[in-house]
Formats: C-alpha cells, sequence, structure tokens
C-alpha cells in the first residue's frame, strides 16, 4: 500500500486543522482567502461545521474532553451567530473587529492547542 494515499480519517483530521487555522487568521487576511461567491466568513464557517461534525461522529473515541469541548464550543457559537438578525455579524468588518469574531479566533487557537497542531 502506499504510504502516501490519505485515508478518510487523515482526510478528516487534516481539513479540521486547516479550517480552525484559517478561522485563526481570519481577520488578517480575509481578502486572501479565495471563497468564490460567498465570503469567507461564510465559507469557512460551513467548512469548520462539516469537518468538525465529521470528527465528534467518525471519531469520537479519539478525542480527549478538551478536544470536544472546544469543538462543540466553536459549532455552538457559529450557531449562535447565524440566527436570524445577526447579519452584521458576517461583514468584513465584524470580522476584524467584533468581539464575536475575536471570541472565534481564541477559540480556534485553544482548539488547534489541544491537538498539538
Amino acid at each position: 500500500m502506499n504510504q502516501f494515499v490519505e485515508t478518510d480519517h487523515d482526510a478528516s483530521f487534516l481539513n479540521l486543522r486547516q479550517k480552525l487555522i484559517a478561522l485563526g487568521i481570519l481577520a488578517n487576511r480575509p481578502e486572501r482567502l479565495d471563497t468564490g461567491d460567498n465570503s469567507p466568513a461564510d465559507e469557512l464557517a460551513f467548512g469548520f461545521d462539516h469537518w468538525c461534525l465529521c470528527v465528534l461522529s467518525e471519531y469520537p473515541g479519539e478525542l480527549t474532553n478538551r478536544q470536544r469541548a472546544l469543538l462543540n464550543a466553536l459549532d455552538a457559537y457559529f450557531d449562535e451567530m447565524c440566527r436570524e438578525g445577526n447579519e452584521q455579524l458576517w461583514t468584513e468588518e465584524a470580522i476584524r473587529n467584533s468581539d464575536e469574531w475575536s471570541d472565534i479566533r481564541r477559540l480556534a487557537g485553544m482548539a488547534l492547542e489541544s491537538f498539538g497542531w
């Protein structure tokens, strides 16, 4: 078997890692994140949600309580931010300066640290 063949497990954790890193730098470089028609924040939130749920559901035994808690906290934070009436949180100004996005970056950094990434 080729050692470079990526398993679903490896892909899931790699994609989760990439989304967490991107969330951590989003405020500093949103113009560098080419995400098509959607805003960088939308794409990263959707991407994080997908890979977070994948890892949480497919590999729960491989996560520490802290890792699981941080991923769930980030996912819940995005759920709250996506509620109707919070559209102002998805502007470039909000991404750079809002307390909510500051919390997202902090939680993403804590999650990265919890995985040793």
